[in-house]
């Protein structure tokens, strides 16, 4: 999904029928912009690709002699696409982001992955702890954030090459993401005995 909200002065809004995706599209933004990845299940990886986890199992139960390539395990992403001017503020986290120096180049873009930290460490974890006939998908369904982490790159405007960035900081100098959850009896009415709707936006 690809969501462009460049022309946004201060506020997007997300407008269409129920379940049409609204909710996942915030709720993904939020996990991703956190940048820890603890609010993250396994049920957030899309069905299609748990056939994938059938596979990895497939290959890390086999001997180490007979492996002949790492188990290959589901990962998700979000990417961040950003504009930047020429001016000081822009150029102090831009530089943090460039892929080359093409002068007439003003974007940078930020991955914000979502994937298994240590392959070797899961592999020997599942063969001696999962229960008889335990599948891998269940396996990590309990202990996902164990094993799975959030780890940033800075992509090429092409999206061919990538490089990972060890400070974690610059996601929260890029976006900041705040949500007022829906809620009942929420309202801006001063006799209400609901919560203040502008009280939770100003706050």
């Amino acid at each position: 999904i690809s969501i462009r909200t460049c022309d946004a002065k201060s506020t997007t809004i997300l407008v269409g029928p129920n379940n049409s995706g609204k909710t996942s599209v915030a709720e993904a933004l939020l996990q991703f912009s956190e940048g820890t990845g603890k609010g993250f299940s396994i049920y957030d990886f899309s069905v299609s690709c748990w056939e994938d986890f059938a596979i990895a199992q497939t290959v890390m139960v086999q001997e180490p002699e007979s492996q002949k390539d790492a188990p290959c395990l589901p990962a998700m992403s979000m990417d961040l696409h950003f504009e930047y001017d020429d001016d000081g503020s822009d150029l102090a986290v831009a530089s943090d982001l460039l892929m080359d120096l093409d002068a007439d180049s003003k974007r940078v873009r930020l991955r914000i992955e979502y994937a298994v930290k240590d392959i070797e460490k899961l592999t020997n974890d599942f063969r001696e702890e999962k229960r008889p006939d335990e599948r891998l998908f269940d396996f990590l369904a309990t202990r996902l954030n164990a094993y799975y982490g959030v780890s940033l790159f800075k992509v090429s405007t092409d999206g061919d090459d990538k490089e990972r960035i060890e400070e974690r900081k610059i996601l929260d100098r890029l976006i900041r993401v705040d949500f007022v959850f829906a809620q009942r009896h929420i309202d801006d009415q001063e006799h209400s005995r609901a919560t203040r709707l502008s009280h939770l936006l100003h706050a």
